[in-house]
């Protein structure tokens, strides 16, 4: 398989269109290539709180989303919680302004599988502040 390097541009411009041109007007199938970015990335993304306690417990240490950002191994993750309200017990509370001011890195990404089309499994582990 090709690994091929790519600027954020670039990237931009393949989730949007779904073409990548690498040189030349020739495009590339883009299903055939591992395409790596240059720069790792942090993804801000939501989660429910049903969730929160698991992974701040390390119970849960995985995540299955839409592989609509290009997730890929060492990029970074801050969670939002989205389900939060202003009735939100003490310990909730306290769950949810962990979680936020924590980052967790992406170790590992799957995709196909078992898994639906556009989706990927990655593991996550925090690794500060």
């Amino acid at each position: 398989m090709k690994v091929v390097h790519i600027s954020e541009d670039q990237r931009r411009i393949l989730l949007e269109t779904g073409c990548l041109l690498i040189s030349g007007n020739e495009p590339f199938d883009i299903g055939k290539l591992n395409i790596e970015r240059e720069k790792k990335m942090t993804h801000n993304i939501k989660i429910k709180k049903t969730f929160v306690e698991p992974i701040l417990k390390g119970e849960k240490t995985f995540e299955i989303r839409k592989n609509d950002r290009g997730y890929q191994k060492g990029d970074r993750i801050r969670f939002t919680v989205v389900d939060a309200s202003l009735f939100e017990s003490q310990k909730e509370q306290a769950y949810r302004q962990a979680i936020e001011q924590r980052v967790y890195e992406i170790t590992y990404v799957l995709n196909g599988w078992g898994l639906e089309p556009d989706f990927v499994a990655f593991g996550i582990r925090e690794v500060g502040y």
